[in-house]
């Protein structure tokens, strides 16, 4: 029997996709739920014997995925951001761009002595959500390659997990919207962004259960906010009938000053009145589309 407190994630960049490094460095990445797993894909027979019991199924494909979610911290989950990005990090700054980046991860079951290799894994979604009060996640989504299975832990070094002050909601900053600040006009009390990469597995006979390559889309960025209702508000709802572009700028960050900037300077919105009874606070969720031109990520270390 195992130990919920005494499983791990090991992971470490590649630098050819599905192929771990001679000698890996792991780093023991913190995370608060992991569903990262291999399902086999199954077909059914569907031969005619002589008699009612059927042949069964066959396994016919592997799928490799699942979520990495954790409580943002500063510079801890840094090397994932990049990968869901698709680049690299430029003078602090992440746009969407077109270097892949894939990863070896191991989930470890220590005090049974089982472990789980995943190769290959991309970056497939990446999901922000700021609550209106409590810890602020990332959300990875992988997509990888091929899995094996071992009764003693990986070849190479592996280092304890970096831990770093956690992201609240305390920790948002003046989000502005067209440059000029929200807070006042209208009370933003919740954001979301996502990043899809539309990954699909290219599959190719002679590979057995291995997917041959995992090719990224067209990146697909959406997310919402919830703000209360103001006149600012409304003008902002009026802005989906007739297509209207904003800007929006969200930062967060720690009590010592590390922080991350999330630039959209494009996107639509669309959104409904606001409903309430007499003792309600009326507020409203605008969903919005990324279009044209690539968010930014930004990130500032403390002073």
């Amino acid at each position: 029997m195992s130990s919920g407190a005494k499983q791990s994630l090991y992971i470490v960049a590649e630098a050819a996709a599905g192929t771990t490094p001679n000698n890996p460095k792991w780093a023991t990445l913190p995370f608060k739920a992991l569903s990262l797993d291999g399902a086999p894909n199954k077909t059914e027979s569907d031969t005619v014997v002589d008699g009612r019991i059927g042949r069964g199924s066959y396994i016919t494909g592997l799928e490799i995925a699942g979520d990495i979610e954790a409580n943002a911290s500063f510079a801890t989950y840094d090397a994932l951001l990049a990968a869901a990005f698709f680049n690299e990090w430029k003078t602090d700054a992440l746009s969407v761009g077109e270097v892949r980046k894939t990863f070896s991860a191991v989930r470890a079951y220590r005090d049974i002595g089982n472990y789980h290799t995943f190769k290959g894994l991309h970056v497939a979604k990446f999901a922000l959500d700021i609550p209106e009060e409590g810890l602020i996640t990332f959300k990875f989504t992988m997509a990888g390659l091929e899995r094996s299975q071992a009764n003693a832990a990986p070849a190479g070094t592996v280092a304890a997990a970096a831990l770093a002050e956690e992201f609240t909601n305390v920790g948002v900053g003046e989000i502005t919207l067209d440059g000029a600040p929200l807070r006042g006009v209208a009370c933003v009390t919740a954001f979301s962004f996502e990043l899809d990469n539309g990954m699909k597995a290219q599959k190719c006979l002679g590979a057995g259960l291995s997917a041959g390559k995992q090719l990224e889309g067209r990146a697909s960025i959406s997310g919402s906010f919830t703000v209360a209702w103001s006149q600012k508000s409304a003008e902002i709802y009026e802005k989906q009938f007739a297509n209207g572009k904003l800007a929006l700028v969200v930062p967060f960050g720690d009590a010592a000053g590390n922080k991350y900037e999330l630039s959209l300077p494009v996107v639509t919105v669309k959104g409904s009145l606001p409903s309430g009874g007499a003792d309600d606070l009326l507020s409203t969720q605008f969903e919005y589309t990324v279009q044209d031109v690539s968010p930014v990520l930004k990130r500032v270390a403390k002073p």
